[in-house]
C-alpha cells in the first residue's frame, strides 16, 4: 500500500511540474515555429524560454511572444515590452500615465502593477505569415506606448 501511495505521489509530482510546452497545442506550436523562422532570418535571434515564450531583442530590450490556443482555429497571441519600473514614482501619477496610453493607443494595453507598468498587444492570428507582416508596427506601437506613457509621466 504504501508504495501505491508513493508512486501516486510521485505520478502527481511529476504531472505538476511538467514544462509548459507539454500545454502547447501542434497548431499553436507550428505557428510559434514559424514565427521564430522569421524572427531569425530578420536578424532578431528569437528562442523559445522555459515558459514557452517566444523571445528575441529589440533596441537593446527583450521582447517576448507568448501563444495559446484560440477559437474557431485561431492562435491567441500576446505581445509583450518590457515593462517600466516604477519603484518610487507616484503610483496616482504612474496610474494616470497608463490612463492616458489605455485611452489612446489602439491595440495596446498598459496595466499598472506594484514595480512596474507592462504593455501588451494581444489578438487572434490565423495564419502566421499574415502575422509576421504585423510585428513590425507592434515593436513600434509598443515601444512607443512605453516612451509615451514615461513621457506623460514626467510631463505631467
Amino acid at each position: 500500500m504504501k508504495k501505491i501511495q508513493m508512486m501516486l505521489l510521485a505520478l502527481f509530482c511529476l504531472v505538476t511540474v511538467l514544462p509548459a510546452s507539454a500545454q502547447m497545442s501542434s497548431d499553436a506550436r507550428r505557428f510559434q515555429n514559424r514565427v521564430k523562422n522569421f524572427l531569425n532570418n530578420e536578424g532578431y535571434n528569437a528562442y523559445v524560454d522555459e515558459d514557452d515564450d517566444l523571445c528575441f531583442k529589440y533596441q537593446g530590450e527583450i521582447y517576448w511572444i507568448s501563444l495559446d490556443d484560440g477559437d474557431n482555429n485561431s492562435v491567441y497571441v500576446e505581445f509583450h515590452a518590457p515593462g517600466w519600473n516604477i519603484q518610487g514614482k507616484n503610483h496616482r501619477a504612474v496610474l494616470e500615465a497608463a490612463n492616458q496610453i489605455n485611452k489612446g493607443k489602439k491595440c495596446v494595453k498598459a496595466s499598472v502593477f506594484e514595480n512596474s507598468v507592462t504593455f501588451t498587444i494581444e489578438l487572434f492570428a490565423y495564419d502566421p505569415t499574415d502575422f509576421c507582416k504585423t510585428i513590425d508596427r507592434c515593436l513600434r506601437v509598443l515601444s512607443s506606448a512605453k516612451e509615451d506613457c514615461i513621457d506623460y509621466y514626467e510631463n505631467n
